[in-house]
């Protein structure tokens, strides 16, 4: 996606699905919202955190950017749109202890 756009600011739903390389909801079906639009200027090589069903993320049917075990995004997350957020995440921790 270029750069933001005035205009691109309403509100969107988003359905997605968690890539392989998503730490926490790798297969994950999540629903979330959308509310802006962002440029981004990406140097060097990364995962991409979600395919889209729903939306617009970075403009190519992906959000978010996944990197080790850190997951960064736009995107709102409904807090129960995933049966068991909280486990995911704290299985990652407890998996990154070891």
């Amino acid at each position: 996606m270029g750069p933001y756009e005035r205009g691109q600011d309403t509100a969107s739903y988003i359905e997605a699905k968690g890539t392989a390389a998503n730490p926490f909801f790798s297969g994950t079906e999540v629903r979330a919202h959308e509310f802006h639009y962002y440029g981004t200027e990406v140097k060097g090589k990364y995962d991409k955190g979600y395919d889209l069903r729903r939306g617009t993320g970075t403009g190519d049917g992906k959000d978010g950017f996944a990197v080790n075990n850190m997951l960064c995004t736009f995107m709102h997350m409904h807090s129960l749109s995933i049966k068991d957020r909280a486990g995911n995440l704290i299985g990652v921790c407890e998996n990154d202890r070891r």
